[in-house]
């Protein structure tokens, strides 16, 4: 996780969600929650998921 705060990031237009957090949380939130889907998608990480109780912020839309 930490290596995804300090990499480019497509979903944010290139940028590093460090870059970003204190500008556009809900964006580097949404980036987040795209990024755990990918991971859910690949068959290497099949195991990985939120825990039941995580709830997405109202308003954070992932596409």
């Amino acid at each position: 996780m930490a290596y995804w705060f300090r990499s480019d990031n497509s979903f944010l237009g290139g940028k590093r969600p460090q870059d970003l957090l204190a500008s556009a949380p809900d964006r580097v939130i949404a980036g987040a929650l795209d990024e755990i889907q990918r991971l859910r998608s690949d068959k290497r990480f099949h195991s990985f998921s939120l825990a039941s109780s995580t709830t997405i912020p109202k308003g954070i839309v992932v596409s």
